[in-house]
């Protein structure tokens, strides 16, 4: 395949759905935003509550756990009072996101289900045979256009979802409580999950759910400072022959196209800043790369779409763009 089409929020929004941050956290009734907006006023600036985009949210998870860490650390003494305040903090924040999670997927599957919008033609136009489409998104929507679609961010339909913040430099003495929502253990902890899928699982057995928990565990261990995994006699079979699989590292993204054939990138509603890591290192695996298009909607700022085109420059390509 000669074309990759990256999708984001944008492209939900463009088919008249309320998908944004804004979106959610105005309809969303749980107990656990309430916590999370209480977290984030003690441990951050009340204006990053004010944030309407996803990657505002992203940015909100990471800026808290930073800051938790941080205050937790100048305030250490073993075993004193503070310090468990710390603790039931933190565990408060993770418990707020995990629900949060659960309530995104609840409203996603509704807001997408309730109606069915029309495709549009510009989009039609450019999702065609020869192309293959990565969804950062979690919805189906894209799925009226093609089946040709990686989730790389996970899906409504699996029931999983990759919601946290992106690839940022944490302190060696960050515990693992800290850093469970980073992206990039989030990944992995799906990869895992559709692996035992591919086995045959089911993934809300018992014995699934173990592997599971063990695996938390493993991929903290290899995203922290010790960098490997915790290999022991006594690991499952199914978790060994996943660690092997991989040759004991972190699972390569596989989109399902060779990066080197790539010679036109079509963007259709990524901001880009929130994957910036994935985009920029698949960029550089792509020297076909010719064309890069970015679709546009009617009242985008002047600043928006030259963020855009600023994020391509450095690479010799013709960069377009297109109206919805």
């Amino acid at each position: 395949m000669k074309k990759l089409i990256l999708i984001g929020n944008g492209f939900d929004l463009a088919h008249d759905y309320k998908t944004t941050y804004k979106d959610f956290s105005d309809a969303c009734t749980s107990p656990a935003l309430e916590m999370y907006k209480n977290m984030v006023e003690k441990y951050c600036k009340a204006e990053l509550l004010d944030g309407i985009y996803w990657y505002d949210f992203e940015c909100m998870i990471s800026t808290i756990t930073s800051q938790w860490f941080q205050e937790y650390m100048s305030s250490y003494t073993d075993g004193n009072e503070e310090e468990k305040e710390y603790l039931d903090d933190i565990a408060q924040i993770n418990s707020a996101f995990a629900e949060l999670e659960v309530q995104l997927r609840e409203y996603l599957g509704k807001v997408t289900k309730d109606r069915q919008s029309n495709k549009l033609e510009s989009i039609s136009n450019e999702i065609s045979d020869n192309a293959r489409v990565v969804s950062f998104n979690y919805t189906n929507v894209a799925s009226r256009y093609t089946k040709n679609i990686y989730y790389i961010h996970g899906s409504l339909n699996e029931e999983s979802i990759v919601l946290g913040y992106p690839l940022r430099e944490d302190p060696c003495l960050m515990p693992p409580e800290g850093t469970i929502y980073a992206k990039e253990q989030l990944r992995e902890y799906l990869d895992f999950k559709r692996f035992l899928m591919s086995r045959g699982m089911d993934l809300s057995s018992i014995g699934a759910k173990q592997l599971l928990i063990e695996m938390r565990g493993q991929i903290s261990s290899l995203h922290s400072n010790r960098g490997e995994y915790d290999i022991r006699d006594d690991l499952v079979e199914l978790i060994k022959e996943y660690m092997q699989m991989n040759n004991n590292n972190a699972a390569q993204i596989d989109i399902g196209v060779a990066l080197n054939d790539i010679e036109e990138l079509v963007v259709i509603g990524h901001s880009l800043k929130s994957d910036e890591d994935i985009i920029h290192e698949w960029l550089q695996k792509m020297p076909e790369l010719r064309t890069v298009k970015i679709f546009t909607y009617c009242g985008e700022t002047a600043k928006d779409i030259e963020a855009k085109k600023a994020f391509f420059r450095k690479y010799d390509i013709i960069i377009k763009t297109i109206k919805y």
